[in-house]
């Protein structure tokens, strides 16, 4: 028996794949030890069976020695490899907890992944949301914003229309004023030495030359409708060398034009240019605040004609005693007159019906207008035409005490170069009454 428990332990620990410490590292250690405590019973049993039958001992032990370790071995042999198998078994069940405790880890860090991800979808969801009402918000403000300046552009409209409201009936009131102050026909100066201006009404006229009127030039036409919508007021006379040496005087005027030795003090003016004349009524409006200035060549010749549609304001023909003019010669189946060869003192002969004298002869007056050849594309509201055309050249209307009768008719026009200066032309002063 003594020798037989060295060779079990031997044969164990010879066996392949099994060794104590494994079986001690093993979680089935109880088991295992289980199988082999009644493995090494039943080899012991089994030494003793024959003592129990009264056998002799030492024939026994020999018997024993001689027949017994191999079964005992090969039982020995079965339960390792029980054994064996449970570790296997306990191997691949590990193996399978592990892959378990894989697969648990991997499935815990899936659904770790996929609160991070629902987290995430709940804070874009949120962010979403946020800027949801953020641009509701600002909808809203936009809105506010948008209605507020719809207010604030509606309170501006009622603002400037009121205020336009204002004007006009401001305007209108002040034109009330005025026409009543400067009532049709009616003459004022604004100064001492002033121009006596006389307010001429608003109408229409034709202004131009019917093809029918005797010397009439191309540049006379077409015949057109001229409306004046508002009065304004225009000279009396022609503005005289006395007036314009108080502008001198002042400092206004910087020419001092010679007299061609026809005298000064009420005859008109002369050897004035264009630039000339628009010096003089930038002086006359300093000095008395109002807007004077050229007449526009519609206002003249709807003033110089005062209603009347013939060559003359005073008819079909006209007279020395009407005029400053070259008398020799006639119009129209008049008589011949005398030829002063001079200008006359402003105001010597007869004014037409608005109370404009001298529009017929004396001197040539210039007007605002460049030239044109004629009237194609004219204004027909009674303004100044400085468009097109030549603006070096501006329209002179009238005629002079040079002339002949043909060439001072209500329709007869002229142009001279803006800077020139001549012993025949002058000017008369207009002013604008509206507000």
């Amino acid at each position: 028996m003594t020798r037989l428990v060295p060779s079990i332990v031997d044969t164990i620990s010879n066996l392949p794949g099994v060794s104590f410490r494994r079986v001690r590292d093993s979680s089935r250690i109880g088991s295992t030890v289980s199988l082999l405590s009644v493995t090494l019973m039943a080899v012991v049993m089994l030494s003793f069976i024959p003592m129990q039958a009264g056998s002799d001992y030492e024939q026994d032990k020999r018997d024993w020695d001689a027949a017994r370790p191999a079964e005992a071995l090969a039982l020995l042999q079965a339960a390792l490899r029980q054994l064996q198998a449970e570790q296997e078994k306990l191997r691949n069940e590990q193996e399978k907890l592990q892959a378990e405790r894989e697969k648990l880890r991997l499935e815990q860090e899936r659904s770790a992944e996929e609160e991070n991800l629902r987290n995430e979808q709940e804070k874009l969801q949120a962010e979403r949301e946020r800027l949801r009402l953020e641009q509701e918000r600002l909808a809203e403000q936009k809105a506010e914003q948008e209605r507020l300046a719809e207010q604030r552009a509606e309170q501006e409209r009622v603002r400037l229309l009121l205020a336009e409201q204002e004007r006009l009936r401001a305007q209108k009131a002040e034109q009330e004023r005025l026409r009543q102050l400067y009532s049709d026909g009616k003459e004022f100066r604004d100064c001492d030495g002033c121009p006596v201006m006389v307010v001429v009404p608003a109408g229409k006229f034709r202004m131009g030359s019917p093809a029918s009127e005797r010397s009439r030039n191309p540049s006379e036409g077409p015949l057109h409708e001229v409306t004046i919508a508002q009065p304004f007021a225009a000279g009396k006379y022609e503005v005289t060398f006395d007036q314009w040496d108080a502008c001198v005087s002042e400092g206004g005027c910087s020419h001092v034009p010679h007299d061609a030795g026809w005298g000064r003090g009420n005859r008109p003016v002369i050897n004035v240019s264009w630039h000339d004349a628009g010096e003089y009524v930038d002086w006359l409006s300093d000095k008395t605040g109002k807007r004077y200035r050229l007449l526009s060549e519609a206002e003249w010749e709807y003033a110089a004609r005062a209603g009347t549609r013939g060559p003359f304001h005073f008819g079909r023909t006209i007279s020395t005693d009407q005029a400053n003019y070259r008398g020799f010669y006639t119009y129209g189946g008049g008589s011949p007159g005398v030829y002063r060869a001079r200008t006359v003192s402003v105001g010597r002969f007869l004014g037409n019906a608005f109370g404009l004298h001298d529009v017929h002869g004396n001197v040539w007056e210039w007007v605002e207008d460049c030239w044109h050849g004629n009237y194609q594309g004219a204004p027909s509201d009674g303004s100044a035409w400085t468009s097109g055309g030549d603006c070096e050249v501006r329209v002179i209307r009238g005629g002079s005490q040079g002339s002949r009768p043909k060439d001072i008719r209500s329709a007869i026009r002229s142009g001279n170069v803006a800077e020139n200066r001549n012993k025949s032309n002058g000017f008369r002063v207009g002013w604008s009454i509206a507000p």
